[in-house]
């Protein structure tokens, strides 16, 4: 499945913790009750950061005239943020594109 022990060993704690004995039981959860069950914050959008749209910005990167993605964040520094956004670093702006583009490609 590709996951790490420790994500097998969270699975298994979160399963024992809740009782769940039978895979009709985990079948039955929602992806609602699932987000509530492994949430770790990691996936969360955070209101301290100006947001942009990683699709997008992933497209732009496609095809024969790609500008670098150090023109691209160049340009994301360019939009507006609200009173105690900020942008996001060179380094956290190509981790964001580059899981994007890991998940969807």
């Amino acid at each position: 499945m590709g996951c790490s022990h420790q994500t097998i060993a969270k699975a298994k704690r979160i399963c024992q913790d809740h009782d769940f004995t039978s895979t009709k039981q985990i079948q039955q959860l929602t992806g609602e009750d699932l987000a509530v069950l492994f949430e770790d914050g990691r996936k969360a959008v955070s209101e301290a950061f100006v947001g942009f749209d990683v699709a997008a910005m992933v497209k732009r990167r496609v095809g024969k005239h790609k500008p670098a993605l150090r023109v691209l964040w160049a340009q994301y520094l360019d939009t507006d943020a609200a009173p105690g956004q900020r942008h996001y670093s060179y380094q956290r702006f190509c981790r964001i594109i580059g899981d994007h583009v890991e998940v969807n490609d």
